[in-house]
């Protein structure tokens, strides 16, 4: 059954004239795989989302679409790949604070948090997704 988040992939497709083949090739994922995300059979990859927008330069429009379909397929884990860390104590306790902390922060806590990394990312032009819905 196709889910939301795969009628936004084919509706997005279709608008951008590609194949389910060349969207997989452009997001990094084969054919197959995505076909299983549009279908439900796979949780959503944490940085998909993310992919899609900067990859198809979204509208803020689309933008809103897109987290809305995200969240009628919600992601069911996040995970974060600590081997690039393991010759780092405070990398790997910053995880597991974050990890711990951010199901207690409230809503403004947790805005305050994503809005502090946000500026981090832009200040030292690392590559980022700044989800804006003010236009």
């Amino acid at each position: 059954m196709l889910t939301e988040y795969g009628k936004f992939l084919k509706k997005l497709r279709i608008d951008v004239g590609e194949t389910r083949a060349q969207m997989a090739k452009r997001l990094g994922v084969s054919s197959v795989y995505l076909s299983f995300i549009e279908n439900g059979t796979r949780d959503i990859p944490l940085a998909l989302s993310a992919n899609i927008w900067e990859t198809y330069h979204l509208t803020p429009e689309q933008t809103k679409e897109l987290l809305a379909a995200e969240r009628a397929n919600p992601i069911h884990r996040y995970t974060i790949d600590l081997n690039d860390f393991l010759d780092s104590l405070p990398h790997i306790q910053a995880t597991q604070v974050f990890a711990t902390m951010l199901p207690k922060l409230s809503t403004q806590q947790a805005q305050e948090v994503n809005l502090l990394l946000q500026e981090y990312a832009v200040k030292n032009d690392i590559p980022h997704i700044v989800w804006n819905f003010s236009s």
